[in-house]
Protein backbone atom coordinates (compact mmCIF):
# COMPACT_ATOMS: atom_id res chain seq x y z
CA UNK A 1 0.00 0.00 0.00
CA UNK A 2 1.37 3.37 -0.97
CA UNK A 3 2.24 5.55 1.98
CA UNK A 4 0.94 9.09 2.04
CA UNK A 5 3.46 11.38 3.68
CA UNK A 6 1.59 14.58 4.39
CA UNK A 7 3.60 17.73 5.10
CA UNK A 8 1.66 20.89 5.72
CA UNK A 9 3.49 24.20 5.68
CA UNK A 10 2.10 26.62 8.20
CA UNK A 11 2.61 30.35 8.35
CA UNK A 12 2.03 30.63 12.04
CA UNK A 13 4.04 29.69 15.12
CA UNK A 14 2.53 26.71 16.94
CA UNK A 15 1.23 27.28 20.43
CA UNK A 16 2.87 25.95 23.57
CA UNK A 17 0.20 23.27 23.92
CA UNK A 18 1.15 21.92 20.52
CA UNK A 19 4.88 22.11 19.95
CA UNK A 20 6.10 24.67 22.45
CA UNK A 21 6.85 28.42 22.10
CA UNK A 22 9.75 29.82 20.15
CA UNK A 23 11.99 31.97 22.40
CA UNK A 24 12.18 35.66 21.52
CA UNK A 25 15.93 35.47 21.09
CA UNK A 26 15.68 32.58 18.60
CA UNK A 27 16.34 33.25 14.95
CA UNK A 28 12.74 32.74 13.81
CA UNK A 29 13.52 33.32 10.15
CA UNK A 30 15.62 30.12 10.23
CA UNK A 31 12.84 27.96 11.68
CA UNK A 32 10.05 26.23 9.80
CA UNK A 33 6.86 24.92 11.40
CA UNK A 34 5.38 21.78 9.89
CA UNK A 35 2.57 19.37 10.69
CA UNK A 36 2.79 15.63 9.97
CA UNK A 37 -0.08 13.18 9.80
CA UNK A 38 0.50 10.39 12.30
CA UNK A 39 -1.66 7.71 13.77
CA UNK A 40 -3.43 8.55 17.01
CA UNK A 41 -1.56 5.72 18.70
CA UNK A 42 1.71 7.61 18.14
CA UNK A 43 2.24 8.71 21.81
CA UNK A 44 1.68 5.21 23.17
CA UNK A 45 3.75 3.52 20.47
CA UNK A 46 6.77 5.77 20.75
CA UNK A 47 6.57 5.57 24.56
CA UNK A 48 6.78 1.78 24.38
CA UNK A 49 9.95 2.04 22.32
CA UNK A 50 11.75 4.64 24.41
CA UNK A 51 10.40 3.37 27.74
CA UNK A 52 9.09 5.35 30.67
CA UNK A 53 5.72 5.81 32.29
CA UNK A 54 4.15 7.84 29.52
CA UNK A 55 3.16 10.60 31.94
CA UNK A 56 2.55 13.99 30.38
CA UNK A 57 3.44 16.04 33.42
CA UNK A 58 6.04 18.64 32.51
CA UNK A 59 6.21 16.97 29.10
CA UNK A 60 8.92 14.44 30.05
CA UNK A 61 8.04 12.27 27.05
CA UNK A 62 8.62 15.14 24.62
CA UNK A 63 12.17 15.49 25.91
CA UNK A 64 12.60 11.74 25.46
CA UNK A 65 11.15 11.97 21.95
CA UNK A 66 13.72 14.60 21.04
CA UNK A 67 16.49 12.41 22.44
CA UNK A 68 15.18 9.48 20.42
CA UNK A 69 15.23 11.37 17.12
CA UNK A 70 18.51 13.03 18.05
CA UNK A 71 20.11 9.58 18.28
CA UNK A 72 19.29 9.23 14.58
CA UNK A 73 20.79 12.57 13.55
CA UNK A 74 18.12 15.20 14.17
CA UNK A 75 19.48 18.20 16.11
CA UNK A 76 17.24 20.38 18.27
CA UNK A 77 18.72 23.91 18.51
CA UNK A 78 17.32 26.51 20.89
CA UNK A 79 13.83 27.41 19.72
CA UNK A 80 13.06 24.07 18.06
CA UNK A 81 10.25 21.92 19.40
CA UNK A 82 8.35 18.70 18.94
CA UNK A 83 4.82 17.95 20.06
CA UNK A 84 1.68 15.97 19.34
CA UNK A 85 -1.67 17.72 18.80
CA UNK A 86 -4.16 15.09 19.93
CA UNK A 87 -7.21 17.09 18.82
CA UNK A 88 -6.27 16.77 15.15
CA UNK A 89 -3.91 13.78 15.33
CA UNK A 90 -0.87 15.57 13.97
CA UNK A 91 2.77 15.79 14.94
CA UNK A 92 3.94 19.40 15.16
CA UNK A 93 7.62 20.15 14.58
CA UNK A 94 9.54 23.43 14.56
CA UNK A 95 13.12 23.19 13.38
CA UNK A 96 15.54 24.33 10.70
CA UNK A 97 15.11 23.18 7.11
CA UNK A 98 18.20 21.00 7.38
CA UNK A 99 16.97 19.20 10.49
CA UNK A 100 13.47 18.83 9.10
CA UNK A 101 14.95 17.14 6.06
CA UNK A 102 16.70 14.60 8.29
CA UNK A 103 13.54 14.15 10.36
CA UNK A 104 11.49 13.47 7.25
CA UNK A 105 13.98 10.94 5.92
CA UNK A 106 13.65 9.01 9.15
CA UNK A 107 9.87 8.74 9.17
CA UNK A 108 9.48 8.39 5.42
CA UNK A 109 9.74 4.83 4.13
CA UNK A 110 10.62 6.24 0.70
CA UNK A 111 14.10 7.29 1.74
CA UNK A 112 14.80 4.65 4.38
CA UNK A 113 17.57 2.17 3.58
CA UNK A 114 16.35 -1.39 3.02
CA UNK A 115 16.71 -3.65 6.03
CA UNK A 116 18.51 -6.96 6.03
CA UNK A 117 17.84 -9.72 8.49
CA UNK A 118 19.86 -12.61 9.82
CA UNK A 119 17.73 -15.67 10.46
CA UNK A 120 19.30 -18.43 12.53
CA UNK A 121 17.84 -21.79 13.52
CA UNK A 122 19.48 -23.90 16.23
CA UNK A 123 18.86 -27.61 16.73
CA UNK A 124 19.75 -28.44 20.32
CA UNK A 125 19.64 -31.84 22.03
CA UNK A 126 18.86 -32.04 25.75
CA UNK A 127 19.04 -35.02 28.06
CA UNK A 128 15.69 -36.79 28.36
CA UNK A 129 15.94 -36.64 32.16
CA UNK A 130 16.22 -32.84 31.99
CA UNK A 131 13.11 -32.57 29.83
CA UNK A 132 11.17 -34.86 32.15
CA UNK A 133 11.95 -32.56 35.08
CA UNK A 134 10.86 -29.46 33.17
CA UNK A 135 7.65 -31.19 32.07
CA UNK A 136 6.74 -31.95 35.68
CA UNK A 137 7.02 -28.24 36.49
CA UNK A 138 5.09 -27.21 33.36
CA UNK A 139 7.82 -24.89 32.11
CA UNK A 140 9.44 -26.57 29.13
CA UNK A 141 9.58 -23.51 26.83
CA UNK A 142 10.99 -21.01 29.35
CA UNK A 143 13.11 -23.69 30.99
CA UNK A 144 14.77 -24.75 27.74
CA UNK A 145 15.68 -21.17 26.82
CA UNK A 146 17.24 -20.67 30.24
CA UNK A 147 19.13 -23.98 30.08
CA UNK A 148 20.50 -23.15 26.62
CA UNK A 149 21.69 -19.73 27.80
CA UNK A 150 23.51 -21.40 30.71
CA UNK A 151 25.32 -23.78 28.38
CA UNK A 152 23.26 -26.94 28.80
CA UNK A 153 22.35 -28.93 25.73
CA UNK A 154 24.29 -30.18 22.71
CA UNK A 155 24.24 -28.12 19.52
CA UNK A 156 23.49 -30.36 16.54
CA UNK A 157 23.28 -27.70 13.83
CA UNK A 158 22.86 -23.92 13.51
CA UNK A 159 22.07 -22.94 9.91
CA UNK A 160 21.62 -19.23 9.21
CA UNK A 161 20.83 -17.04 6.25
CA UNK A 162 20.92 -13.32 5.45
CA UNK A 163 17.77 -12.15 3.71
CA UNK A 164 15.45 -9.19 3.09
CA UNK A 165 11.79 -8.72 3.89
CA UNK A 166 9.61 -10.35 1.26
CA UNK A 167 12.35 -12.69 0.06
CA UNK A 168 12.71 -16.45 0.09
CA UNK A 169 16.12 -17.90 0.89
CA UNK A 170 17.75 -21.31 1.13
CA UNK A 171 21.01 -22.40 2.71
CA UNK A 172 22.28 -25.97 2.83
CA UNK A 173 25.27 -28.16 3.47
CA UNK A 174 24.48 -31.65 2.22
CA UNK A 175 25.69 -34.85 0.62
CA UNK A 176 23.48 -36.34 -2.09
CA UNK A 177 22.61 -40.01 -1.63
CA UNK A 178 21.25 -41.75 -4.71
CA UNK A 179 19.68 -45.13 -4.01
CA UNK A 180 17.51 -47.65 -5.92
CA UNK A 181 13.80 -47.85 -5.14
CA UNK A 182 12.81 -50.60 -7.59
CA UNK A 183 14.50 -53.88 -8.48
CA UNK A 184 14.10 -56.53 -11.18
CA UNK A 185 15.29 -60.12 -11.14
CA UNK A 186 17.57 -60.92 -14.08
CA UNK A 187 17.63 -64.08 -16.21
CA UNK A 188 18.29 -67.35 -14.41
CA UNK A 189 21.46 -68.73 -15.91
CA UNK A 190 20.68 -72.40 -15.20
CA UNK A 191 20.58 -75.02 -12.48
CA UNK A 192 23.03 -77.58 -11.22
CA UNK A 193 22.50 -81.35 -10.78
CA UNK A 194 20.72 -80.93 -7.48
CA UNK A 195 18.45 -78.23 -8.81
CA UNK A 196 20.30 -75.33 -7.17
CA UNK A 197 20.31 -71.88 -8.69
CA UNK A 198 23.48 -71.24 -10.63
CA UNK A 199 23.09 -67.49 -10.67
CA UNK A 200 20.74 -64.57 -11.07
CA UNK A 201 21.06 -60.84 -11.48
CA UNK A 202 19.18 -58.26 -9.38
CA UNK A 203 19.10 -55.01 -11.26
CA UNK A 204 17.88 -51.66 -9.91
CA UNK A 205 15.26 -50.12 -12.19
CA UNK A 206 14.42 -46.86 -10.37
CA UNK A 207 16.36 -44.35 -8.31
CA UNK A 208 15.73 -41.52 -5.85
CA UNK A 209 18.02 -38.91 -4.38
CA UNK A 210 17.98 -37.68 -0.78
CA UNK A 211 20.05 -34.78 0.52
CA UNK A 212 21.75 -35.61 3.81
CA UNK A 213 22.95 -32.77 6.02
CA UNK A 214 21.47 -29.41 7.06
CA UNK A 215 18.92 -27.43 5.06
CA UNK A 216 17.19 -24.16 5.92
CA UNK A 217 14.43 -22.64 3.80
CA UNK A 218 12.90 -19.35 4.98
CA UNK A 219 10.53 -16.64 3.76
CA UNK A 220 10.32 -13.41 5.75
CA UNK A 221 8.00 -10.43 5.92
CA UNK A 222 8.39 -7.45 8.23
CA UNK A 223 5.08 -6.40 9.76
CA UNK A 224 3.95 -2.74 9.45
CA UNK A 225 5.22 -1.76 12.90
CA UNK A 226 8.75 -2.66 11.82
CA UNK A 227 9.85 -4.53 14.92
CA UNK A 228 7.79 -7.68 14.30
CA UNK A 229 8.34 -10.30 11.61
CA UNK A 230 6.38 -13.13 10.06
CA UNK A 231 8.72 -16.00 9.22
CA UNK A 232 7.84 -19.15 7.32
CA UNK A 233 10.59 -21.71 7.74
CA UNK A 234 11.41 -25.31 6.93
CA UNK A 235 14.66 -26.29 8.64
CA UNK A 236 15.83 -29.87 8.67
CA UNK A 237 18.74 -31.99 9.78
CA UNK A 238 19.03 -35.33 7.98
CA UNK A 239 21.53 -37.84 9.33
CA UNK A 240 23.48 -40.33 7.18
CA UNK A 241 21.37 -43.37 6.34
CA UNK A 242 21.30 -46.72 8.05
CA UNK A 243 21.14 -49.42 5.37
CA UNK A 244 18.94 -52.51 5.56
CA UNK A 245 19.44 -55.43 3.20
CA UNK A 246 16.27 -56.90 1.67
CA UNK A 247 18.19 -59.33 -0.53
CA UNK A 248 17.93 -63.11 -0.55
CA UNK A 249 20.22 -66.14 -0.42
CA UNK A 250 20.80 -68.72 -3.17
CA UNK A 251 23.03 -71.75 -3.69
CA UNK A 252 25.65 -71.63 -6.39
CA UNK A 253 26.96 -74.50 -8.57
CA UNK A 254 29.41 -75.54 -5.89
CA UNK A 255 26.68 -75.88 -3.32
CA UNK A 256 27.71 -72.77 -1.45
CA UNK A 257 25.22 -70.28 -0.14
CA UNK A 258 25.51 -66.88 -1.77
CA UNK A 259 23.67 -63.65 -1.04
CA UNK A 260 22.17 -61.19 -3.56
CA UNK A 261 22.15 -57.77 -1.91
CA UNK A 262 19.23 -55.36 -2.14
CA UNK A 263 20.09 -52.45 0.14
CA UNK A 264 17.60 -49.79 1.21
CA UNK A 265 18.41 -46.65 3.28
CA UNK A 266 16.67 -45.38 6.41
CA UNK A 267 17.16 -41.66 7.13
CA UNK A 268 16.75 -40.19 10.61
CA UNK A 269 15.71 -36.54 10.35
CA UNK A 270 14.76 -33.60 12.54
CA UNK A 271 12.55 -31.09 10.79
CA UNK A 272 9.73 -28.58 11.18
CA UNK A 273 7.54 -26.61 8.80
CA UNK A 274 5.85 -23.63 10.43
CA UNK A 275 5.04 -19.91 10.27
CA UNK A 276 5.62 -17.75 13.35
CA UNK A 277 5.69 -14.11 14.37
CA UNK A 278 8.43 -12.77 16.61
CA UNK A 279 10.04 -9.53 17.66
CA UNK A 280 13.18 -8.62 15.74
CA UNK A 281 16.21 -9.29 17.92
CA UNK A 282 14.57 -12.04 19.97
CA UNK A 283 14.93 -15.81 20.25
CA UNK A 284 11.97 -18.18 20.62
CA UNK A 285 11.36 -21.90 20.83
CA UNK A 286 9.52 -22.92 17.66
CA UNK A 287 9.21 -26.67 18.13
CA UNK A 288 10.89 -29.91 18.96
CA UNK A 289 10.49 -32.76 21.38
CA UNK A 290 11.97 -35.10 18.78
CA UNK A 291 13.81 -38.12 20.21
CA UNK A 292 17.33 -39.03 19.17
CA UNK A 293 17.90 -42.46 17.60
CA UNK A 294 19.14 -43.86 20.95
CA UNK A 295 16.11 -42.36 22.77
CA UNK A 296 18.37 -40.77 25.38
CA UNK A 297 18.05 -37.18 24.16
CA UNK A 298 15.31 -34.90 22.89
CA UNK A 299 15.89 -32.29 20.18
CA UNK A 300 14.32 -28.80 20.21
CA UNK A 301 14.51 -25.97 17.69
CA UNK A 302 15.20 -22.30 18.48
CA UNK A 303 14.66 -19.40 16.07
CA UNK A 304 16.48 -16.04 16.20
CA UNK A 305 15.88 -13.02 13.95
CA UNK A 306 18.21 -10.00 13.94
CA UNK A 307 18.17 -6.79 11.93
CA UNK A 308 21.63 -6.07 10.50
CA UNK A 309 23.29 -3.28 8.54
CA UNK A 310 25.13 -3.61 5.24
CA UNK A 311 28.30 -4.61 7.10
CA UNK A 312 26.55 -7.43 8.92
CA UNK A 313 26.43 -5.69 12.31
CA UNK A 314 23.28 -6.03 14.38
CA UNK A 315 21.03 -2.98 14.52
CA UNK A 316 19.39 -2.70 17.92
CA UNK A 317 17.70 0.70 17.38
CA UNK A 318 13.98 0.14 16.68
CA UNK A 319 13.78 2.57 13.75
CA UNK A 320 11.38 0.36 11.90
CA UNK A 321 8.40 1.09 14.14
CA UNK A 322 8.19 4.56 12.62
CA UNK A 323 6.74 3.17 9.41
CA UNK A 324 3.65 2.28 11.39
CA UNK A 325 3.02 5.64 13.05
CA UNK A 326 2.79 7.45 9.72
CA UNK A 327 -0.67 7.17 8.21
CA UNK A 328 -1.11 5.20 5.00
Amino acid sequence: MKKVFCIIFVAFVLSASAAGPVPKDALEDKFIARLYNVRRSFPERIQKVIGGSGSSKDDPEKTAWKTFFESMGVKWPTGSSLGYISAIGKLAVINTAENLQIFERIISARDYAPSQFEIEVQFVAFELTQIAELAKRGMISAGLLEMWKKGDGELIAAPRVITRSGSESVTKGVTEYTYPTEFTLGTILGTNDIGGLIGSVIEPSGFEMREVGVILEVATEVLPEGYMMDITLTPQVVEPPVWKDYGSDYTDTKGKTQHAKMLQPFFHAYSINTCVSLAVGSRILVGGGMPSPDRKKVVYIFLTARRIDLRGREIKSPHGFLSEIVEE
